[in-house]
């Protein structure tokens, strides 16, 4: 993962905000569901251009912070 060209495209706060989360889920509309990805499969799509995502607790019954790309 390189810094630099994360900074590039996108924000501090995503940095900080994908090294925070246990989890990191694509959000699929056409079957309704969400399918897992890695981090280090984020951050290199971070570092071809700005990944849109949120933050939620509401995936799983354990609350736990995950980060939803659409």
């Amino acid at each position: 993962m390189k810094i630099r060209k994360i900074r590039k495209h996108n924000t501090n706060e995503f940095i900080k905000d994908l090294k925070s989360v246990s989890e990191v889920v694509v959000w699929v509309s056409k079957t309704t569901s969400y399918l897992k990805v890695r981090k280090s499969e984020v951050a290199e799509l971070a570092e071809a251009g700005p990944v849109y995502y949120y933050l939620t607790d509401k995936i799983f019954k354990v609350r736990r912070t995950s980060m939803v790309l659409h």
